[in-house]
Parts: C-alpha cells; structure tokens; sequence
C-alpha cells in the first residue's frame, strides 16, 4: 500500500494594515467577517464581504486606501474556497490602488504583492511567487525603517516557497532570519515564536531530521499552551503536526494519541464542520488505513469529505483531495468500482479548480490509472464486478 502522510495544520497569522478603515459601521462589519472566517464559516462571509466592499466604495470611493484592508480580506476568502482566480483579482486591485498613491516600489505595496506571491505558491507556480517575493523583498531590504516584525513574516513565506521547491537550504535561511528577528524583539517564550519553532519542525521532518523536529514541537507546544491555555487552536495545530511526525515515523500509538488529543480540543473550540476538524479526521483516518482498520477509516474518511463539502462546496481542491484518499482506501479494500467512481470525480474537481497542470494532477491521474489495472486485473480473473 503507497503510504500517504497526514495534512499539517497552518498556525494562521492574522494580516493587519495600518491603515484600516476607522469608521464604527464598517470596522464593526469588517470585524464580523473577520469572526465568521476564522470559525470557517466560508459562504457566510463571503456575503457579507462583499456587501461591505459595496458599503465602502460607496462611502471613500473605489480608488480609496480604505478599502484596500476589505479587498485582502476577500482575497482570503476566495483563496480559502479555491477560487485562486478571483483572489488574485482582489490582490491586483489592492496593488493598484497602492502603486496610484505611494508609487511602484514603495513599502506601502508590500502586502498585496506578499500575498499574490503566497497565492502563486499555493497554486505551485513557483516562478510567479518567486518573482513576487524577490520583489517584496528588495523594497524591505531597502528600508531601514520597514518594520521588522512584518520584515519576519515575509521571511516566512518565502521560506514556505524555497521549502515547497525543495531548496532546504534557503528555507533554513530564511527561518533563521526570522527566528531571530522575533526572538530580539518577544524573547524565547512568544506564542509569534511557537508558530515559527511549528514551521521549521516541518522543515526538519522533510529533511529526516526527525529527532530535531520532535524537540522542536514540544519546544512550541510548551509555549502555546503556557501562553494561550489547554485548549486553543494554535496548541491543536502543533499536536496535530506532531502526531503526523510520529505517523512518518511508523510510531502509530504515539500518533494515534496526538491525533486524538489536536481532535478532541478542535471539537471543543470550533463548529462541527471546521475544516481543520476534517483536516484531523483525514489524517487520523490514514493512519487507521495504515494500521489496517478499514472500517474505521472509512467512517472518518466519510466524515472528514462531508464537512469539507459543507465548507468549501463540491467543487474545491481540498474535496478532492478528500475524495482521493477514500477512493484510495476502496482500491485497498477491493471495491474497485467505488474507487474508479470517486477518482475521476476527484481528477475532475481538480482539473476545472488548477487549470496548468501541475504535480498535484498527476498525483491524482496515476492513482486513477492504478485504479483502472487494478479493475482490469479483477474482472479478467474471476469475471465479477466489484462492490
């Protein structure tokens, strides 16, 4: 069986601008949307921000520095419900608005750029992404007086890139840099810290760096629960990552406990159809597969397909990320049928959601092949269709 690793979990980091609208109706509006993001309440927000975004060009115009705050916001939510294109829309028109009034290059333009950057690497068009952070970077490097706490996320995110592409080495870079920009200004024991400590334990199971990755989770769920108590998100998140680091290491009761731990305070703090409650359950339900309990596995792979679609709708990356896995889990289990079914909805999902291919489509296009010899196998054999 071709073993799959479980989904790490992303520390979110909120972007804030200084130059927020400042008006009760609309910051109280913008706040809302805001509340209903982080609970993944996806669809709701989306309406909401896009009556406000109506609300406030009515209110400072459509070329105004104020509702560039509300454009980044609809920028994440389309991103968080797979619509890249319309995203990177929003992104521009921030862009634009602040190239009008500071001037290309300026250090007021940074943050959409960082986020279009983030946007291509999240589409795995590493050449655009790289081409934006290189950009980003060179207007903060040339500024002395450019914050430096922002200076340390954007070292952040190019460090995600250089990781996606496999350059460690840059990556490595580029954390420690921001590691010591947040320790000079938070001290050791930061929550901003713990997320960064979260991010290169990543980095270092990637590179087989198993032993360092460990203490450096624990180093960063010691923080988060110290600062933030027994039950925040940001303590899940981190259990969540270092179950999967024990899963990669076949130390399946260890996993099993964790990732029953990061699920039980998720259920605790958020709605039943969080995405990243179907994210844990995804990755517990793989490691049932692995350890042979298919049962088990199906019900959480069901479950986990379910609260995605309720979140991100039918038609999203993440759905069929889901779908894969169950089809995969069908394959093993003989039901061929089943799983030649849910591949193509899962290839199909994927072809209209990233139109250039990429690795990820091919991930999903061999799987399906595998599925259809396996299918062929079975029928010549013994001449019945599968369950």
């Amino acid at each position: 069986m071709k073993k799959r690793i479980g989904i790490a979990l992303s520390i979110i980091l909120i972007t804030t601008c200084a130059f927020a609208a400042s008006e009760g109706t609309i910051t109280e509006r913008h706040d809302a949307v805001r509340a209903l993001i982080k609970q993944g309440n996806y669809e709701q927000a989306m309406r909401d921000a896009r009556k406000l975004i109506r609300s406030a060009r009515k209110e400072y115009g459509i070329t105004s520095e104020k509702i560039v705050p509300i454009l980044y916001t609809l920028g994440d939510i389309e991103e968080k419900r797979g619509r890249y294109d319309r995203a990177e829309r929003r992104y521009m028109e921030a862009l634009r608005i602040l190239e009008d009034i500071h001037g290309a290059g300026s250090p007021a333009t940074v943050l959409p750029m960082q986020q279009l950057a983030r946007l291509y690497r999240m589409q795995a068009r590493y050449d655009e992404s790289s081409t934006w952070y290189t950009k980003t970077l060179a207007i903060v490097n040339a500024d002395a007086g450019y914050d430096a706490i922002e200076r340390a996320r954007l070292l952040e995110d190019a460090a995600l890139l250089y990781r996606a592409q496999s350059d460690y080495k840059t990556a490595e870079k580029y954390y420690g840099e921001a590691l010591d920009i947040l320790r000079k200004k938070y001290g050791d024991t930061h929550p901003r810290v713990a997320v960064l400590l979260n991010n290169i334990a990543l980095l270092y199971r990637d590179l087989g760096r198993f032993d360092e990755a460990e203490d450096i989770l624990k180093e960063a769920l010691n923080i988060v629960q110290k600062t933030r108590g027994p039950d925040h998100p940001d303590l899940a998140a981190i259990i969540n990552n270092l179950a999967g680091l024990y899963d990669f290491e076949k130390r399946y009761a260890e996993a099993e406990a964790e990732y029953t731990r990061a699920l039980a305070i998720l259920e605790k703090t958020y709605p039943p159809d969080h995405p990243d409650i179907a994210t844990t359950m995804n990755n517990l339900a793989l490691l049932y597969e692995t350890e042979g309990n298919t049962d088990k596995a199906e019900e959480l792979f069901k479950q986990s397909l379910q609260n995605m679609e309720k979140t991100y709708g039918k038609q999203h990356i993440k759905v069929a990320t889901a779908m894969n896995n169950l089809a995969l889990l069908y394959q093993e289990q003989g039901k061929l049928d089943k799983a030649e079914k849910m591949f193509k909805e899962a290839q199909q999902i994927k072809e209209e959601a990233l139109a250039d291919s990429n690795q990820t489509t091919k991930i999903f296009f061999d799987d399906l092949v595998e599925a259809y010899k396996k299918k062929e196998n079975s029928d010549g054999k013994n001449g019945q269709k599968s369950s």
